[in-house]
């Protein structure tokens, strides 16, 4: 069953979304629409990234006190990462291409650090199901 993981801004100004993300038929990997918005400039990609990307991410989502959580393609450079700036603010940034390489997209923007319960949950739940 799709996922849509969001983490929640409450603003405009920043999106970070995986819609629809499910395991893929390789029984390793998983697939989802990776939506970005960041400021004046978004993006819709593909975004293919292995269980254990994920299961570190879930890791590091839940002890995000100190370094960056990171979820990294399953090929290519393309990332999405978030880390923690103190009690309240929290940053996600990122860097994302297209297939060709021709177009590219760095973006980061801050958000309270309560939103990301719902990223952190979301992703915990689509590797539960993935796993059971």
């Amino acid at each position: 069953m799709p996922h849509d993981i969001a983490l929640a801004t409450n603003t405009a100004i920043g999106t970070l979304e995986l819609r629809q993300a499910q395991p893929l038929p390789d029984g390793q990997s998983f697939g989802a629409l990776l939506v970005v918005r960041s400021g004046g400039l978004a993006a819709a990609l593909p975004f293919f990234f292995t269980r254990q990307a994920l299961r570190q991410f879930v890791d590091r989502l839940d002890a995000l006190g100190t370094g960056e959580a990171r979820l990294g393609a399953r090929e290519g450079g393309d990332f999405v990462a978030l880390t923690t700036l103190d009690d309240e603010r929290a940053a996600v940034f990122g860097e994302l291409q297209e297939d060709d390489g021709v177009q590219q997209m760095r973006f980061r923007f801050e958000t309270p650090r309560h939103g990301l319960e719902s990223l952190a949950a979301g992703a915990r739940r689509l590797l539960l199901d993935f796993e059971s």
